[in-house]
């Protein structure tokens, strides 16, 4: 995310985009320079960055519901009298 920021912050200094926050974000002008370009893609990711993480969180977290699901239910108690037990 840093870096995202740093190269967008970068870019915008270089003069590739316009930026300007007085209360709300404006940008400016769109030079049709690769620096121009690889400025805007970088600011739409770093902009998308918190949904595509999210994104992954939510597969990850529906990929170990689905593992726990399908161990099912154990068939011993841990603990019983300092030894496993079977039931």
């Amino acid at each position: 995310m840093a870096i995202l920021a740093g190269g967008f912050f970068v870019g915008c200094g270089r003069g590739n985009a316009y930026v300007m926050y007085d209360p709300k974000i404006r940008i400016s002008g769109f030079p049709p320079t690769v620096g121009g370009i690889l400025t805007y893609c970088i600011y739409g990711v770093f902009c998308l960055l918190p949904v595509l993480l999210d994104a992954a969180d939510g597969y990850r977290w529906a990929r170990l519901r689905r593992e726990v699901a399908r161990a099912g239910r154990a068939d011993y108690r841990l603990w019983a009298g300092g030894e496993v037990q079977k039931r």
